[in-house]
């Protein structure tokens, strides 16, 4: 998979070392956090069979890669100025591959994959109004109880079904790239566990300043529902 450059990325030619440095330094910290979440995540997807072993094995290996290298990179630091692109190439080099981590083991927060796949700039309310409270508490609920496990992307198509009421229990096919962003689905019938098969999720994201869109499969956590009557 072919990852675009991360616009996080881009600092100012004329950014002086010691900046040039801080901003380094705050990314691997940020990537390290990251990886160890995601190591988590991989944790929990192995009580339910939702990765095979080997599978598991093959992500801890990618892991451990990205992370030593983040860690030698981190401890080269302060970092000359004639190392400035180079170490900008090895920086987006290392989340290219969180990238295609996530988008084939997930990781243990949403907010990972926003931040790793479309950059710190990012508005989780896409076109929305901030003050809307069922978009705030969908979000909260999202973002605190659903565990990533993947993603595909999908091609730019412009939404054309706005409508509140969706009718989602249907013998048709939905084109689920034709609904609105944060808009949550069924799993396929293609999943690995019996856990997946009920706890399982797909929700779309939507970047509308980037033309992008993501299928993002998850899990919901499993919590009492009455825990959850404070979100509309």
């Amino acid at each position: 998979m072919v990852k675009k450059t991360n616009k996080t990325l881009l600092i100012p030619t004329n950014a002086k070392n010691i900046e040039f440095n801080s901003f380094i330094e705050k990314k691997l910290d940020q990537v390290i956090d990251i990886i160890q979440r995601t190591y988590l995540s991989l944790s929990f997807c192995k009580q339910f069979d939702i990765f095979s072993k080997s599978s598991i094995g093959q992500c801890s290996d990618h892991l451990h890669t990205i992370y030593t290298t983040a860690k030698k990179l981190k401890d080269s630091i302060p970092i000359n100025d004639s190392e400035m692109d180079n170490t900008l190439a090895v920086i987006q080099s290392i989340f290219d591959k969180l990238s295609i981590v996530f988008s084939t083991y997930g990781t243990y927060n949403i907010n990972d994959v926003y931040y790793v796949v479309f950059g710190t700039k990012y508005n989780n309310y896409d076109t929305y109004d901030k003050e809307n409270k069922y978009l705030n508490d969908k979000l909260e609920l999202i973002e605190k109880y659903i565990l990533p496990i993947g993603y595909k992307n999908l091609p730019w198509t412009e939404c054309n079904n706005e409508n509140d009421n969706i009718n989602k229990i249907t013998d048709y096919t939905l084109q689920i790239d034709k609904y609105p962003h944060l808009e949550c689905f069924e799993p396929t019938s293609m999943y690995s566990s019996i856990h997946q098969s009920v706890f399982g999720m797909r929700i779309l994201i939507r970047n509308t300043n980037d033309k992008k869109i993501l299928c993002l499969l998850g899990l919901t956590k499993d919590i009492p529902l009455q825990y959850l009557l404070d979100n509309n």
